[in-house]
């Protein structure tokens, strides 16, 4: 638990600065939601979600539904990691995309529950994604920081006296990156439960899903 205390603790920064991305992402998303739908619609993220609620009306038992859900965001959050080697630039494109199709989603389900879009997150998005979002969050901070990283590791080797500062660096970020993966889990193992829970739950009770 120290070691992840202290992975998330050293990180607080981005971590925080990939909340706010992912915040800004979602109030631009509601103030646009007809220009961003389109958008995104277009990008093909409402294809890929469709697909997989398919998926798991095909077989809509808990495993497969947990597996489903778990191994896709862990594979986008190891692909969020990942890819923030060149320069940071993809999670936070994720982020803000993410949080945009949130915000398209928040404004039309107001619109169309006569509800307003504060209590909408509070009473359905919080408690679906009250781990899930941390975990995108951390990812992404992580992703970030593997592309300063890189960015600082490249610049060292042209300044004089900073090639051992650029070595330095990476071995902290990669004393640091086995706990942040471990939280990420964690996080997505228990959020892939709690969905599966809701989803079996709910489709029980409705006589079937969707």
């Amino acid at each position: 638990m120290g070691r992840i205390a202290r992975a998330l603790y050293d990180e607080r920064k981005l971590i925080g600065g990939a909340a706010l991305i992912l915040f800004a992402g979602m109030l631009i998303g509601y103030v646009n939601a007809e220009t961003i739908d389109s958008a995104l619609r277009q990008s093909g993220m409402y294809e890929a979600l469709e697909q997989m609620v398919r998926r798991i009306q095909e077989n809509p038992d808990f495993l497969s539904t947990f597996g489903l859900i778990f191994f896709n965001n862990a594979r986008a959050a190891a692909t969020t990691i990942g890819l923030g080697i060149f320069l940071g630039i993809y999670p936070a494109l994720m982020l803000l995309a993410n949080g945009m199709m949130l915000g398209v989603i928040l404004h039309q389900s107001a619109a169309e529950a006569g509800v307003h879009p504060l209590v909408l997150f509070v009473t359905k998005v919080l408690p679906h994604g009250i781990l899930e979002l941390p975990a995108i969050i951390i990812a992404a901070a992580y992703g970030m920081r593997l592309g300063i990283t890189f960015v600082r590791w490249l610049f060292s080797w042209f300044v004089p006296g900073k090639r051992s500062a650029g070595s330095m660096e990476w071995r902290r970020l990669f004393d640091r990156v086995p706990a942040a993966v471990a939280v990420v889990m964690i996080l997505l193992v228990l959020a892939a439960a709690i969905e599966a829970g809701l989803i079996i739950a709910l489709g029980t009770r409705g006589g079937a899903i969707g």
